[in-house]
């Protein structure tokens, strides 16, 4: 069995809102780097609050018009096997970066994004 490396990277929506984000992801998608898989956090908080008073675009149609693949896992809360199939699709596409976006929904201040972390790393390293 061939080791294939893949770079990840997770980005959130505060990450979405920032040019330079945009331009390294449109650098990624012009060069067709397939090995690279991004995970988008998809909560609709910034730092600011909800995303709805300043970042209301599309991020799936964006990520496409810059040529990435884009899968979306809708149950990231507890969706495991999702993450899972996404993570698999993502590898079997060569030719572009693949997106994952993961929705997520936040509840009783409860850190989701630590536990997406450690989820999608336990996912990964166990089927390596």
């Amino acid at each position: 069995m061939a080791f294939v490396l893949c770079r990840y990277a997770i980005l959130g929506d505060g990450c979405q809102m920032e040019g330079i984000a945009n331009e390294a992801c449109s650098l990624a998608g012009h060069w067709g780097l397939g090995k690279l898989i991004a995970f988008y956090d998809d909560n609709h908080i910034s730092i600011d609050g909800n995303t709805e008073i300043a970042f209301t675009e599309s991020v799936d149609s964006r990520f496409e018009g810059l040529g990435w693949h884009v899968i979306w896992v809708k149950n990231g809360n507890n969706g495991y096997d999702d993450i899972r199939a996404a993570i698999k699709e993502a590898k079997a596409v060569k030719d572009k970066p693949t997106l994952i976006k993961v929705s997520l929904l936040i509840v009783a201040m409860i850190c989701i994004d630590f536990w997406l972390v450690v989820t999608i790393t336990i996912i990964i390293c166990h089927d390596l």
